[in-house]
This record gives C-alpha cells, structure tokens and sequence, in this order.
C-alpha cells in the first residue's frame, strides 16, 4: 500500500468505503495482517480501474445497520 492515496467517506446509511488509489496495483501478503484483517471485516471488496484513467481503486466497504450503535 505504499505511494497510495487513502479516502474514506460515510454516506447517510452510515456505511463507510475505504478507497485505496494508487498507479502500481496493491499487493497483500501474509505479513500485512491488519490489511488483512480489515480486508476479513469488509461487506464488500472492489477492485476497479476506470477507461481512460492510469489509477486503480481498491475499495473495503462496512456497512452498519440502522439499528446497531
């Protein structure tokens, strides 16, 4: 994950998206444990690179039912 461009928003559901924006790809390996760990976490993974752009997104989104605090 190094040289990459880390946002995280919440939307009005209260679910957070963790996006990881880097030129090179991501690798993760046994040794990155809490990578892997909040990947383990995650409701949904992404992985997108979008026509005509040089970056790739990396995506963990958690999503928090209403009723949970």
């Amino acid at each position: 994950m190094t040289g990459a461009k880390l946002t995280i928003r919440q939307d009005h559901f209260h679910d957070i998206t963790a996006t990881f924006t880097g030129r090179c790809g991501f690798d993760i390996t046994a040794t990155q444990k809490r990578m892997r760990m909040a990947m383990a976490a995650a409701d949904h993974i992404s992985v997108n690179r979008w026509s005509g752009s040089n970056e790739v997104e990396f995506s963990l989104i958690f999503g928090f039912s209403e009723t949970e605090e």
